[in-house]
């Protein structure tokens, strides 16, 4: 009976261990591990990219608390000046305007004799505008000096043998424009050329003498009619040496359906 359970138990494990090592071997086992392998090695990578996108939105919530802080502490500056540290009422309307030009020229001459030279232009202005349509400038401008030098010119030419260059009084003008007629534009001083400006009629730093009045009716928001017209003080002399000049200029603004103004 002894060596019967014996027998028997042996067979019992020889059974197993074959089943056993016929499981070990079977494919469709190897590609369920595989499978399994391969959604944990998924896994692995959504969880580190869900992390990665809590990092991403805690920086993107700390960005806004921050720029949220930014717009309440500029806001809070804004009311601070309003308050008890706000600008004069006189400075309202008023504007700081410059520029500077810094250029190489060379100049070829007929006769062979050419030239070049290094030259700059300098302007700085201020302009006020009034509640009563009322407007004040002045600018000063950059100028050659030296008898015979272009007046009229804003460019000084460099190497001077170390002379300072002048300094002038470009524009100095009072213009008006009547709240009860905001058609109407009269100006008197020294200012901007309100002519048409072309490469042959007038250079673009000229600055006009005199008086000009324009008169301007809008029938469209595209469509106006001007009148324009100035009288220019040339030459101040004595009484029988003054010179004047008096223009008158029509105009038009349209605008065209695929362009630009047109005047």
């Amino acid at each position: 009976m002894k060596s019967y359970l014996t027998r028997t138990m042996a067979l019992a494990g020889t059974a197993m261990l074959f089943f056993s090592v016929a499981s070990a071997d079977d494919p469709i086992d190897q590609r369920l591990k595989a499978v399994e392998k391969k959604l944990q090695q998924q896994q692995q990578v959504i969880d580190s990219q869900r992390n990665e996108i809590r990092e991403l939105r805690a920086e993107l919530d700390k960005g806004k608390a921050q720029q949220t802080m930014t717009r309440d502490e500029v806001k809070a500056v804004i009311k601070e000046a309003s308050v008890g540290g706000s600008l004069p009422s006189w400075l309202d309307g008023l504007k700081i305007k410059g520029d500077f030009r810094l250029r190489y020229e060379s100049i070829d001459n007929d006769t062979g004799n050419d030239t070049s030279r290094v030259r700059y232009r300098s302007r700085v202005g201020i302009q006020k505008k009034w509640d009563s349509g009322l407007e004040t400038g002045i600018r000063l401008a950059s100028a050659t000096s030296g008898s015979g030098s272009p007046l009229t010119s804003t460019n000084s030419t460099l190497g001077g043998s170390f002379d300072n260059d002048a300094i002038s009084i470009d524009r100095a003008y009072l213009a008006y424009t009547p709240e009860v007629a905001e058609w109407l534009w009269v100006t008197g001083g020294r200012f901007a050329n309100p002519m048409v400006k072309t490469g042959i009629l007038f250079d673009s730093d000229l600055n006009l003498d005199g008086l000009a009045e324009k008169a301007s009716y809008a029938f469209t928001e595209d469509f106006e009619l001007s009148l324009l017209a100035g009288q220019f003080i040339l030459n101040q002399g004595g009484k029988w040496n003054q010179r004047y000049s008096a223009l008158g200029l029509p105009g038009r603004r349209q605008r065209c359906p695929h362009g630009p103004r047109q005047r």
